[in-house]
């Protein structure tokens, strides 16, 4: 039997996931609710969210978001 997954459901599902959209210039945060326009280059970004998450892959899907935001925002990327 088919069942529609909601997008909180669908959250649960997949976990968290840090979303960096070059076309839209914002980054998004699914465990947070939360998206801002990003005030640096694409590829600055991208290039440390590289090595955030290849630095801290133990976190959390949560901890991990939260760590993401706090150091794109220390380095005024949002």
């Amino acid at each position: 039997m088919k069942q529609m997954i909601n997008e909180n459901d669908l959250n649960q599902v997949v976990g968290g996931t840090v979303c960096l959209s070059e076309a839209k210039n914002r980054i998004s945060f699914t465990t947070l609710g939360e998206g801002y326009a990003i005030k640096c280059g694409f590829k600055e970004a991208r290039s440390l969210l590289s090595q955030l998450f290849a630095a801290n892959a133990d976190m959390t899907e949560a901890e991990f978001d939260q760590y993401v935001k706090s150091t794109f925002q220390a380095k005024g990327w949002i």
